[in-house]
C-alpha cells in the first residue's frame, strides 16, 4: 500500500510539472482538510461501476428512451482515463465541493467536470456512496429542459449534462472521505470528482440530434451492449487530435 501511494504521488508530481494549472499544487491534501481525510481507492470494480452508469445514461439519452430528448446521432462510448483520474485527485484533496478554475492538459485542452458528495452517519462502502452521487447527477439530467440540450446554458443545474456530451469518450474519477463536525454531532462526507475529455460550450449543442435514428452517423460499428452508442473504436476530434489513439499517448 505504501508503495502504491508513493507511486501515485510521483504520478501527480510528474503531471504537475507538465501542467500550468497545477504548478503550485501539492500532491497532498490541503491543510484546511479535516485530520481524518482519506483518499479512497477506485478499484477496478468501482471503475467499471462508474463507466456502466455513464454509458447506460448515455444510451438512454441517445436512444430517446426518456421521450424528453431527441435521439443522438453519434454518441460515443465512454472509457476510463488515468490522467483525468489523477487530475480529479487534486480536486478531492481540497475537501470542498468546488470546481477547478483551471483544468487542462496537453491531451485535454478543455475537460469537463462533475463534483458530488454524499453524507452518512456511519461508514458506508465506497461503491454505495458512488452510486448515490451518480444517481443524483442522472436526476439532474432528467430535469433539464430539452432546449438546453440543443443550446447549452452554463449554470450549476446543467453541469451534469457533461455526462451526455456526445464527444465525451474518456472519464476519470477520484474520491475522498472525511468527517464534518457540528455543534452536537458529526457527519461522514464522501466526495467524488469526475473529469471528462470535453466540456459543454455555451450556446453549442450537447450532442448532435439532427437525425431520426440513434447512432446513424457513427463511422465505426454500433454493436455494443449499450444501445444507441458508437463503438469504442469511434474516432473523435478532441483538442485538435484526430483520433482516439492520440488520447492514449
Amino acid at each position: 500500500m505504501i508503495t502504491k501511494i508513493r507511486r501515485k504521488n510521483q504520478d501527480l508530481e510528474q503531471l504537475n510539472s507538465k501542467n500550468n494549472c497545477f504548478q503550485n499544487e501539492s500532491s497532498g491534501f490541503r491543510s484546511s482538510c479535516p485530520r481524518d481525510r482519506r483518499l479512497l481507492e477506485i478499484t477496478s470494480e468501482i471503475r467499471e461501476l462508474i463507466l456502466d452508469y455513464h454509458n447506460r445514461q448515455r444510451s438512454w439519452v441517445a436512444a430517446g428512451k426518456g421521450g424528453t430528448f431527441k435521439m443522438a446521432c453519434r454518441m460515443g462510448m465512454m472509457q476510463w482515463d488515468d490522467e483525468l483520474a489523477l487530475l480529479a485527485e487534486y480536486n478531492v484533496k481540497r475537501c470542498a465541493v468546488k470546481r477547478d478554475a483551471c483544468l487542462r492538459t496537453v491531451r485535454f485542452a478543455s475537460p469537463g467536470q462533475n463534483i458530488g458528495f454524499s453524507t452518512s452517519a456511519n461508514q458506508r462502502p465506497l461503491k454505495e456512496m458512488v452510486e448515490v452521487i451518480i444517481k443524483k447527477w442522472i436526476q439532474e439530467i432528467e430535469k433539464v429542459k430539452p432546449e438546453y440540450i440543443y443550446s447549452y446554458r452554463d449554470n450549476p443545474e446543467h453541469f451534469s449534462l457533461v455526462m451526455v456530451n456526445d464527444h465525451n469518450i474518456r472519464v476519470g474519477c477520484a474520491a475522498a472521505d472525511y468527517t464534518v463536525y457540528h455543534e452536537s454531532d458529526y457527519t461522514l462526507c464522501t466526495l467524488l470528482t469526475c473529469n471528462y475529455a470535453a466540456s459543454n460550450k455555451y450556446g453549442d449543442p450537447v450532442y448532435d440530434a439532427n437525425c431520426t435514428k440513434p447512432a446513424v452517423k457513427c463511422l465505426s460499428a454500433t454493436k455494443t451492449k449499450f444501445l444507441g452508442l458508437c463503438s469504442a473504436d469511434e474516432k473523435y476530434i478532441l483538442n485538435n487530435c484526430p483520433s482516439n489513439e492520440d488520447l492514449m499517448e
